[in-house]
């Protein structure tokens, strides 16, 4: 078959192109390619800081790097004054005390805004809080302000400087009596602490230790992120150890910015725990020993922030009350209570909560039951043996959840110090993108959890924000001492 002359001539493939280019412009005009985000950038799957820099969006997300560098906590002298034992002996407890009196500011639960996801939610925050890059002089910028405000010094990474560990902890051994614990140089009337129970290396048998990693993404979060350090810079954070903690951990954390104390173990034989890796939760009563500062905010080594946290201290649940002096709400068995105390905490939420939460029983199964992960205190010795003396009162609570179920106890609002509820935005259980987009202060969630993708992104740019700015810093710190 033969084609026609005219074909094969020059203003036919003149035509021709002309023709494509034509149709090619109008196809791409009307149907535009979307750009898809790497799979690998959307899991973060590299914890270099240069990574951060190049592939994540920044402008919905906390700078990585801070403007003004915080003074980094190392190792601290801490001295501790003579004990203060209970004086009354403990007598076997009486049935455990229920109660069905609701006892909450109603102001909580009125003119909430309820925020529902639609369907739309999800193509919004698929990339919800992932880091912005930055133009080359704004990057070189903050490696500059890293390099001239990065001033470790190794000599000061010695835990023979710290006395806790050594002139004390063997003598305090298991359920040593109390004693005010005082952190020489701190500033700050208030605190922000954690605790961390530690895996052994055998156990983890190379798996990667992720409580340890959430400690450190919570130090990051509390002392350096432009987007959720506390804006009182004074503010520490204290991390609590026990021996399952090794030295390498420790020294990490320290240089992270935290301080690290390791405490003597409290517990119970008759205390069993409805899991094995709980049986070590008692220990963290001993931030009542911490007496130099009026209050400590704990908070659960597997929270992250989405703001600043120091707001939590002016909450009016944090002011101090007076205890009531009924005799028919003590706890029998145990000695007296303190006659004043402060114990803010946070109702549990349920799974399918709104935000804010705002309705009893849609938001919170049981308004009256305190979650353990996220507490506000008043350290006082008297306060941490009246906790001990009913501890040590064996049927005085259900161990199944130990210190969770101790607290509530103890604090019930039925009892002569109830527990007062913080406003609901400073922390929620169950966490989704609709807490976090409504503006919700923390979230009590693991990160290393398999949760929806839009979350689940959310939680892991976090850790891996992290990782980028302490590599920053070693790296600095590094080039400096050399």
């Amino acid at each position: 078959m033969h084609s026609h002359p005219w074909m094969r001539s020059k203003a036919f493939y003149t035509f021709a192109t002309f023709a494509v280019l034509f149709f090619l412009i109008i196809f791409v005009s009307v149907n535009p390619y979307e750009v898809q985000v790497p799979s690998s950038v959307a899991s973060i799957s590299t914890h270099s800081r240069d990574f951060l820099k190049q592939h994540l969006n920044t402008e919905t997300i906390e700078k990585p790097l801070h403007q003004e560098e915080k003074s980094i906590h190392h190792d601290v002298a801490v001295h501790y004054d003579d004990p203060i034992l209970p004086t009354e002996s403990t007598h076997l407890a009486e049935s455990t005390h229920q109660d069905d009196l609701m006892h909450h500011d109603d102001s909580l639960h009125q003119d909430l805004p309820i925020h529902h996801e639609d369907a739309k939610s999800h193509e919004d925050t698929i990339l919800h809080n992932m880091p912005i890059h930055h133009d080359e002089q704004s990057y070189q910028d903050e490696l500059k302000h890293i390099e001239e405000t990065t001033h470790y010094d190794a000599s000061t990474h010695d835990d023979k400087l710290n006395p806790y560990d050594e002139a004390v902890a063997a003598a305090r051994g298991h359920n040593a009596a109390p004693l005010p614990v005082h952190l020489p140089g701190v500033k700050s009337k208030h605190a922000f602490a954690t605790f961390l129970v530690g895996t052994e290396d055998k156990v983890l048998n190379g798996t990667e230790d992720h409580y340890f990693n959430a400690v450190r993404i919570l130090a990051y979060q509390l002392l350096h992120s432009n987007e959720t350090r506390s804006r009182d810079h004074n503010i520490p954070f204290i991390v609590l150890v026990t021996d399952k903690v090794n030295e390498a951990k420790r020294e990490r954390l320290r240089k992270d910015g935290a301080i690290v104390i390791h405490v003597p173990s409290i517990g119970a034989e008759w205390v069993k725990a409805r899991v094995d890796t709980w049986d070590h939760v008692m220990t963290k009563l001993r931030l009542f020993e911490f007496t130099d500062f009026e209050r400590i905010a704990f908070v659960d080594s597997d929270t992250l922030l989405n703001q600043p946290l120091d707001g939590i201290f002016d909450d009016p649940a944090c002011a101090e009350q007076q205890t009531m002096h009924n005799e028919e709400k003590r706890i029998r068995g145990a000695i007296h209570e303190p006659s004043t105390y402060v114990f803010a905490g946070n109702a549990e939420h349920t799974e399918k909560h709104h935000y804010p939460p705002s309705e009893p029983g849609r938001d919170w199964p049981n308004t009256k039951y305190l979650n353990a992960g996220f507490f506000v205190i008043k350290p006082s010795i008297e306060m941490l043996n009246y906790y001990l003396s009913v501890l040590n009162t064996p049927g005085s609570f259900v161990t199944d959840f130990p210190e969770q179920n101790l607290m509530n106890e103890i604090h019930d609002q039925a009892r002569n110090m109830p527990w007062k509820q913080i406003n609901v935005t400073w922390n929620v259980h169950y966490p989704t993108m609709v807490d976090i987009n409504g503006g919700v202060k923390s979230v009590h969630e693991k990160y290393w959890m398999d949760r929806p993708i839009p979350f689940r992104l959310w939680m892991r740019a976090k850790r891996w924000q992290m990782e980028g700015y302490y590599e920053a810093m070693d790296a600095a710190a590094a080039e400096k001492s050399t």
